[in-house]
């Protein structure tokens, strides 16, 4: 399952506007996370990665360039998980579950 996600992140990050979603920091206690978003096609994905210290396992990630009345359905990398979410949730924000030292990708797309 490896390949095709690098895959699809990688035809993303060439066609996306590119949104950094923390602060930079060469601090290895907190969260890093981007987002790239296709305003076109509605298709985007968000990185976040828990760096090797960081105490806490729980991140809110809030997507940037959504439109708010749309559905998204996202993807988890981890386990291919799928559920859909509203632009407007995205924005506010929900909350993802990492281990100290990993990283997770969420795809998502446009609902048509």
């Amino acid at each position: 399952a490896g390949r095709p996600l690098l895959k699809n992140a990688s035809a993303i990050e060439l066609d996306a506007d590119y949104y950094p979603l923390t602060p930079r920091s060469d601090s290895q206690k907190v969260f890093y996370a981007m987002q790239f978003h296709n305003p076109e096609t509605g298709i985007g994905m968000a990185e976040v990665i828990s760096q090797n210290k960081n105490p806490e396992t729980e991140f809110t990630l809030r997507l940037r360039a959504l439109r708010d009345d749309a559905v998204y359905v996202l993807t988890d990398s981890r386990d291919g998980s799928r559920r859909e979410v509203t632009g407007r949730r995205l924005k506010d924000g929900i909350t993802v579950t990492l281990p100290r030292r990993s990283g997770m990708i969420v795809f998502y797309e446009e609902k048509q």
